[in-house]
């Protein structure tokens, strides 16, 4: 045994031998014998005479970075022992070390639910983050211990006197909040909100705010509805107010934050059809993009209720999911009860009278904006800081603020202890001097979702008055705080057209605006900044003094800021878009606003998520075309763009997804065109079904275009060869594995329970389910019949220059639109049915006047061509068309009529002799809609040479 007397006293746990050893020669270096995991053993087991022998004349020392030091600490919490946690702290043990897996003490202990060991340490000013960005309180909900998130909730928040930075989002920009519900975990949710709920008091006393409660909204039928509400400083910050929206709140990461800006005054004549299409673009992207909208009232318009009532109908009464937020200044009334001023030594009570705003049940969050808080009166407003519960009455909202203050009774926002709390109003100042300056509460909260979180930001501006003019200028310096940039503003911006107020103003700027030099942005690409032509100058003057009330010899200098402003902000022109209501739906503005170019932070990516999400993918058509170009397009978004762009009727988009690097087959795929039939709501839900409809639309004669894909899933059950055989797969080895695996490799793997078991391709073989995916054998044509089904005729004709015999697809075109047009007549639509006859009129002449063209050229080939037989449109040839679909101005023309007149008298015709072949130029970029017919043997001899 070549262990020392010494080390085999210490092994033995024999104290008093140990430490006779020990005194008799303290020359030797024990310590470095001595290991973490010692000492942490004879604290577990209570030993304290060895422990005082390690320490003794302090001839043990263990090293900070000893790697059994940490191993050993770790432990301890794990464990939950405090005895020995002290006991290796006292020797040098450091809270700071990390393991192998790169965690603290602290870390671990919450892993493992240590509760004892967390009371005691909580007070350490160590919260390192794990490598993923997980805070403590992160940790704690992460591994489920509900009692370890207790205790640090009440450190963090009720117990630290400080105002340290919690850290509460990591990497992702999630909080702890955010996780327990991506876990789906109630109780963690539950008891976070709960918390929240019984210490606002107490948090609320943080920096920056100066109150808070709920505001309770009862509606017609008795319903109740809670808002939350916080009172802050103006001079609050970004992160400070993002605490609050995303953990005291707990917001959850929105998809982008829209800024609504402007207000509409009791005089303003608005459109109720524009009052109604503005609140579903705005609910339709709450929903679509869990948007966050933000919003304020600092013109006195009442824009919070305009926007409330903007989204009545959409968004449920009670719902409390949305992220609305209203942004308003605290107003206290200027006079006492008695109608007298009210001195710098009078006091108010926060009643009734103190709040002349008008709020709205569709906002679940308020933040007044107190621009008389003064910080000398810090010290006195925290010690009264306490929470309440505002009553409003929407039972009836004929005159919302006049319902509103007589239902305020009595509220105390502040005096936790009487009924009436007292606030000091002394030196009261005009509110719009805070409403000039640079700094914006809202700006800068954009500004941090924007360049913080990489959150996409948009400003929408309705109305408005001279404020609203000052908050969208306040964007301008938000860039320059966060981008250190000002030759481009990365807030785009809306202007509804006709909304009256700051938005015509600023539409009437944005047309008289002119290009004043070209430089180069961050990116050094060439953009152009503008400004408002100095001959028209005079006229928005004019315009902005009849908008705004303003006379030269009272608001002169109002006029002047006003008009500054408007022509700094027309610098950034390019970032501006105008919504007019004839121009199609608000929802198309905003998405196209968000496809501007140079919107940093924001990536091509993140603009064609927004567009996908907000089903106007084909919006986004720059940055899908350059994503293909680097092949870092997912499959899922090229096709729901195509399909959004087919259902929308956008050739435009068609054509440069056409031209760009895809082939035909990688566009026009057969899940897009049964997800096509599937949104016309038709009854059957397989391809071969829908063949059948066609042929019998087309009548005698022309064959199921997808005949092919009959395969019922009982028929490919019970015979999985059949299956394969659809997929053109050769024969395979008729094992069950190989069989099994043969249907794997041709299929994707489907959901039971989101499939109809009849649905096309849907196979079933050792308990799995598979969806067939075959290639349509002619896409393009595939894709004009669902066109001409649809009444996306742009599409159609588009289309129609690039199938393959086009007089034949005319002719079916103008049958089917026949068709349409009578069933839609039937129905009452006659504007419909009119509009679907003059197309198929349209179709009609084209067919006639490729007839015409082709007879010109070449009199043979004409005759080939009726006669030939078309496997592309349904195995038919153009006779038998005419006949099918009574086409009698196509029959009535001279080629057709000589093609007759020969087969009756047998005029011999050499069949083999000329090949029709019909193309289209597509390299040369025409849309000529034409047919060229090639002698074969000229055919037969470029095709060699080639």
């Amino acid at each position: 045994d070549a262990r020392t007397p010494e080390q085999l006293a210490k092994d033995g746990n024999h104290e008093d031998c140990f430490a006779l050893l020990v005194a008799c020669d303290k020359s030797k270096a024990l310590s470095k014998k001595t290991t973490a995991m010692d000492v942490l053993n004879a604290a577990k087991d209570g030993k304290e005479k060895l422990l005082d022998a390690f320490n003794g004349d302090n001839l043990i020392n263990i090293p900070d970075k000893d790697h059994d030091d940490e191993i050993a600490l770790h432990k301890a919490f794990k464990e939950d022992h405090i005895y020995a946690m002290n006991a290796l702290l006292c020797r040098g043990g450091n809270l700071s070390s990390v393991n192998a897996n790169g965690e603290t003490p602290l870390q671990v202990g919450i892993k493992a639910g240590s509760t004892k060991t967390l009371q005691e340490f909580t007070y350490s000013k160590e919260t390192k983050k794990n490598s993923e960005g997980q805070s403590l309180l992160h940790i704690a909900v992460i591994n489920d211990q509900i009692n370890c998130l207790e205790i640090l909730l009440n450190f963090f928040e009720v117990r630290s006197s400080s105002d340290r930075n919690l850290e509460i989002f990591n990497n992702n920009l999630e909080t702890p909040f955010d996780i327990a519900r991506k876990q789906e975990g109630k109780e963690m949710t539950d008891k976070i909100r709960q918390f929240f709920n019984e210490h606002l008091a107490l948090i609320i006393r943080r920096k920056g705010f100066l109150g808070g409660g709920e505001i309770k909204f009862t509606n017609g039928e008795g319903s109740v509805k809670t808002s939350k509400y916080m009172k802050i400083k103006p001079n609050i910050t970004a992160p400070e107010l993002m605490v609050l929206l995303r953990w005291y709140w707990g917001m959850s990461i929105p998809g982008i934050v829209v800024s609504l800006e402007g207000g509409i005054t009791k005089d303003d004549s608005i459109n109720p059809e524009l009052k109604k299409i503005f609140g579903f673009a705005m609910a339709k992207t709450i929903n679509s993009m869990n948007a966050l909208l933000i919003t304020n009232d600092n013109d006195d318009r009442e824009f919070i209720n305009f926007i409330g009532e903007s989204l009545e109908g959409t968004i449920e009464f009670g719902n409390n999911q949305c992220q609305t937020v209203g942004f308003t200044n605290w107003k206290p009334r200027q006079s006492t009860k008695d109608g007298e001023p009210i001195g710098e030594d009078d006091v108010i009570n926060y009643d009734a009278d103190d709040l002349h705003i008008s709020l709205n049940h569709a906002f679940n969050y308020f933040v007044f904006i107190d621009n008389n808080y003064k910080e000398d009166d810090e010290t006195e407003t925290e010690e009264r800081c306490s929470t309440t519960s505002i009553a409003v009455d929407e039972t009836n909202n004929k005159d919302n603020t006049a319902q509103q203050e007589d239902a305020i009774s009595e509220a105390n926002l502040f005096n936790s202890k009487s009924n009436a709390a007292e606030i000091s109003v002394k030196g009261l100042h005009d509110s719009n001097e805070a409403e000039t300056k640079n700094f914006d509460v809202r700006s800068l909260l954009m500004g941090e979702y924007l360049y913080a979180c990489d959150i996409p930001c948009i400003h929408v501006v309705f109305g408005g008055g001279y404020n609203t003019i000052v908050k969208l200028h306040a964007a301008i310096y938000t860039t320059k705080n966060y981008s250190k940039d000002l030759h481009r503003l990365n807030f785009p911006i809306v202007l509804v057209k006709d909304s009256g107020g700051a938005a015509d103003l600023l539409v009437l700027a944005y047309k008289h605006s002119i290009v004043i030099e070209t430089i180069k942005d961050h990116r050094g690409k060439e953009v152009n900044n503008y400004c408002i032509n100095p001959k028209s100058e005079k006229f928005i003057k004019n315009h902005l003094k009849k908008v705004f009330n303003y006379s030269d010899h009272y608001n002169f200098l109002e006029i002047t800021e006003c008009y500054r402003k408007i022509n700094e902000l027309m610098i950034y022109r390019d970032v501006l878009l105008i919504y007019d209501i004839n121009e199609g739906s608000m929802d198309v503005a905003l998405v196209q606003s968000m496809m501007k170019d140079g919107l940093d932070p924001i990536e091509d990516v993140q603009q064609v998520e927004i567009a996908a999400r907000l089903n106007k993918l084909y919006l986004a058509k720059e940055q899908i075309l350059g994503l293909i170009s680097t092949k870092s397009l997912e499959q899922a978004d090229l096709e729901l763009a195509i399909k959004e762009a087919l259902i929308d009727d956008r050739v435009d988009f068609i054509a440069d997804i056409m031209g760009s690097s895809l082939g035909v087959e990688e566009i026009f795929t057969t899940s897009i065109l049964m997800n096509l039939y599937t949104y016309m709501t038709l009854k059957v839900d397989k391809l071969s079904e829908i063949g059948k409809v066609i042929t019998v639309l087309m009548g005698f004669g022309y064959c199921n275009p997808y005949a092919n894909f009959e395969r019922s899933s009982r028929e490919l059950t019970d015979d999985v060869n059949s299956a394969i055989d659809a997929q053109s797969v050769d024969q395979l080895i008729m094992t069950e594995d190989n069989r099994q695996e043969a249907v794997q490799m041709h299929t994707i793997q489907i959901d039971d329970n989101d499939q109809n078991e009849e649905l096309e391709g849907s196979i079933t073989y050792s308990s799995t389910s598979f969806l067939i995916i075959k290639d349509l054998e002619y896409p393009i044509h595939d894709f004009f019949l669902w066109a001409v089904l649809s009444n996306r005729l742009q599409v159609a004709e588009y289309l129609l220059k690039r199938v393959k015999h086009p007089i034949a697809a005319a002719m079916i075109a103008r049958f089917l639109l026949l068709q349409s047009s009578t069933q839609a007549n039937l129905m009452g639509e006659t504007e419909d049915s009119k509009y679907m006859e003059k197309k198929a009129s349209d179709f009609d002449g084209h067919a006639v006047q490729l007839l015409r063209d082709c007879y010109a050229d070449d009199k043979e080939g004409t005759f080939i061509l009726l006669r030939m037989k078309l496997p592309e449109w349904g195995g038919s040839n153009l006779v038998r068309l005419s006949a099918t679909t009574a086409n009698q101005l196509f029959t009535a023309e001279p080629g057709y009529q000589q093609i007759l007149n020969d087969l009756w008298n047998d005029h011999p015709i050499t069949l083999d002799k000329f090949k029709a072949i019909e193309t289209s130029d597509y390299a040369s970029g025409t849309d000529e809609l034409a047919v060229t017919i090639t002698n074969q043997h000229e055919a037969e001899s470029k095709s060699k040479g080639n």
